[in-house]
């Protein structure tokens, strides 16, 4: 199953979650989902930071 997750740290070095994707899809090899969980994740972000 992939799944992405989005964080980033705060000033004081600890991070936390922006956004946590749940199950996106589901793959045979693990290597097709941590690439589908990349991709995913590459447009989550364009969509809201370009």
């Amino acid at each position: 199953m992939a799944h992405a997750r989005i964080s980033t740290n705060r000033p004081d070095g600890s991070q936390y979650d922006i956004y946590s994707s749940g199950d996106l899809a589901a793959f045979e090899l693990r290597e097709d989902a941590i690439v589908y969980a990349e991709n995913w994740a590459k447009q989550w972000l364009d969509a809201r930071f370009g």
